[in-house]
């Protein structure tokens, strides 16, 4: 049977001022086979009742916290978990469970890490499947205020979900003149070069099209400079979609946008000159004093 108290008034106990407490059993991990360090985030084992093991937030079963380890943490012993209040401990302490130098970060609140058990962290956990755990605030390098929150899923920004590519004008660094020609209405800005990129959510069709490998809410931005009046707008298997088009002056003038758009797997993106339109687009190239190569670009970022 756990034993659940409030500490308040008195002499406090060892490292712990003031805050809910209850008595576990320590159960093991892989990583953690025999102990844990004081100060560990905590959860329930999800295979032995009773029991607590370091927390995780890479996945559901790990990521509900009630509290941080006040003290002693041996594998099948019991162990103090405080689950409210300001737990003091020496900066050596903390930074073995944030991973830190000097202490905790004085203001920054943390949260349950997703890269390692038993870990606090100041950066939300954001990759795919993860979540997100608030545990509280430091007032100090040595005090924490526990204030544990509900695990819940982030914004999933997946480490494999981004990917520029672009082009160059003439000019200073130019690797070549990719917009001799102009764009004519009704045809696709070219961006025949890769940028960055990482994993293969978006890859390349042609010179001036783009193939999503991955459905779901995209992030997608553009720039390019043109000598005339512009408009361009986003487009899908060749359709501009509505809502996309933008509008820049004549006198190099820069069109750039950022719009956000569900995609499918095996859609086909371009960026188009809209059909229709009476003008065909010239590239603003390196000019006069401004002698470097311009650098047009279309990022794509999936963001859910």
């Amino acid at each position: 049977m756990t034993n659940t108290s409030i500490i308040a008034g008195g002499r406090q106990p060892v490292n712990r001022i003031a805050g809910s407490t209850y008595n576990p059993k320590v159960g093991g991990t892989t990583a953690h086979p025999a102990e844990f360090p004081i100060g560990t985030p905590v959860t329930t084992s999800p295979t032995a009742g009773g029991t607590v093991i370091p927390g995780n937030a890479a996945q559901a079963s790990t990521a509900s916290v009630p509290g941080l380890a006040a003290g002693s943490a041996v594998v099948g012993s019991s162990v103090i978990v405080q689950m409210s209040g300001v737990l003091h401990l020496t900066t050596e302490q903390w930074d073995a469970v944030t991973g830190q130098t000097g202490g905790l970060t004085d203001g920054a609140t943390y949260f349950l890490s997703a890269d390692a058990e038993g870990m606090m962290t100041t950066i939300a956990p954001l990759g795919d499947g993860e979540l997100v755990t608030p545990l509280g605030m430091a007032l100090s390098p040595e005090d924490f205020l526990i204030q544990i929150g509900a695990a819940t899923a982030g914004l999933a920004v997946s480490s494999a979900a981004a990917a520029m590519f672009f082009g160059t004008t003439a000019g200073t660094g130019s690797a070549g003149n990719d917009y001799a020609a102009t764009v004519a209405a009704g045809t696709a800005v070219p961006f025949p070069r890769n940028g960055p990129a990482t994993g293969t959510t978006v890859t390349r069709a042609s010179g001036s099209t783009f193939t999503v490998a991955s459905a779901g809410l995209y992030e997608v931005s553009w720039t390019v400079a043109f000598l005339e009046e512009s408009q361009l707008q986003l487009a899908v298997g060749g359709a501009g979609v509505a809502n996309t088009a933008t509008l820049s002056g004549a006198g190099t003038q820069i069109n750039s946008n950022t719009v956000l758009i569900a995609l499918s797997a095996g859609d086909v993106v371009s960026l188009i000159n809209p059909p229709g339109n009476a003008t065909a687009l010239t590239v603003q190239t390196a000019d006069g004093s401004l002698t470097h190569a311009q650098a047009p670009n279309l990022t794509f970022q999936k963001i859910a």
